[in-house]
């Protein structure tokens, strides 16, 4: 089931694509895509979950073609679960799609800060006589 929601201005301040990133720390976890569709027919997604954020325009999404779609207006959001799912765009949308990255992904990101790190502390050390 899709639950729509409202972004919270005051709380959140302007809906924006900075501020949306802003929630996802940290960023290398996340992929955060900010996109623009003309009005067009639906068309089918599979895959991972993704949080959707429209900031003008609008769009329908469905969890998969039986069911029913929720309409998403700007400054709406909603999560889409993972698996398939139909959007629509009933008119010229921006948007926001926000994607976690599976841990394979930003565990390489992690490691790779920590060699960084240490690498770092062994060339600030003082040199052993």
């Amino acid at each position: 089931m899709l639950e729509l929601q409202k972004w919270d201005a005051e709380a959140l301040g302007q809906l924006a694509p900075e501020a949306i990133a802003a929630l996802y720390q940290p960023s290398y976890k996340f992929r955060v895509s900010h996109q623009k569709s003309a009005s067009h027919t639906p068309f089918c997604g599979t895959g991972v979950g993704f949080t959707l954020y429209v900031l003008s325009g609008s769009c329908t999404v469905a969890p998969d073609w039986t069911s029913r779609p929720i309409l998403l207006r700007a400054r709406e959001f909603c999560r889409v679960p993972r698996g398939g799912h139909v959007m629509a765009f009933p008119e010229p949308t921006e948007y926001i799609k926000v994607l976690e990255l599976p841990e394979e992904i930003w565990s390489q990101h992690e490691a790779a800060q920590q060699t960084v790190a240490a690498d770092r502390r062994e060339d600030a050390a003082p040199a052993e006589r």
